[in-house]
């Protein structure tokens, strides 16, 4: 590392960046999983991209006695996931009790279902309290309570983007509950006011970023024909700002 040859590949990738500080003055870490490509030498890359970033946060968690901040940004606009339940396990198992102990903060950008489950399965095993060093960050803008916007907004256009297509959905799954409900005479309108169809309570797959095409939405109208409304103007986020 010194000598700035060895990783300098895994490095290029941009799949870990060490960046800050976060509100309080601490070192970031910014995991971007998605960077990491999948091919026939992903295993070997994961490797050495493990020993890459161990040998940035060792120095400054370990040597330095620094506290810090991680953002993990889920990769969940992909199908790809390079990194498997036994990498994680095995992670936090080699890694020297202080790195849990002086964690400040996990922040988990756009975590899915699975995620949080896996989360709460292993927030049994830290030796210390995890919970409140825990911010679920469903959006971008959620992170400013960890850290400024100005770091925010370094994030990879990949991630903004997928930002604003769940905004974009959110808002499409409230226009259809608005007009079913605005048909009454309709059963399947009145299930879905009531949730007893998906999107029914507002967190249906549109609100999961599982739903149709963004900014197109094909109603019934009274008539039976069908309309399409024109693309939501999403609201401008603590990110988009200058």
């Amino acid at each position: 590392m010194r000598a700035g040859v060895g990783f300098g590949d895994v490095e290029r990738l941009d799949a870990f960046r060490l960046t800050g500080p976060d509100n309080h003055g601490r070192p970031v870490f910014m995991f971007l999983p998605a960077a990491i490509p999948e091919t026939e030498e992903t295993e070997a890359i994961v490797e050495k991209l493990t020993l890459y970033v161990l040998s940035l946060v060792h120095d400054l968690v370990v040597n330095q006695q620094q506290g810090y901040t991680a953002i993990w940004m889920c990769n969940n606009h992909s199908e790809s996931r390079p990194l498997s339940a036994r990498w994680f396990y095995k992670m936090h198992r080699c890694v020297p009790y202080c790195y849990h102990e002086r964690l400040a903060g996990l922040c988990l950008v756009h975590p899915s279902v699975t995620v949080r489950c896996l989360i709460f399965l292993l927030s049994y095993l830290p030796r210390v309290s995890f919970w409140e060093k825990l911010n679920y960050c469903d959006r971008l803008e959620f992170l400013d309570a960890d850290v400024p916007v100005a770091l925010i907004k370094t994030v990879p256009q990949l991630y903004k983007d997928y930002d604003k297509q769940l905004d974009r959905e959110m808002y499409e799954s409230s226009d259809r509950l608005g007009a079913g409900g605005a048909l009454g005479g309709s059963s399947m309108a009145g299930m879905a006011g009531m949730g007893g169809l998906p999107g029914g309570l507002g967190m249906g797959v549109g609100g999961m970023g599982m739903g149709g095409v963004p900014g197109v939405y094909g109603g019934a109208s009274a008539e039976g024909e069908q309309s399409v409304r024109p693309k939501v103007d999403l609201p401008k986020r603590n990110w988009e700002t200058d």
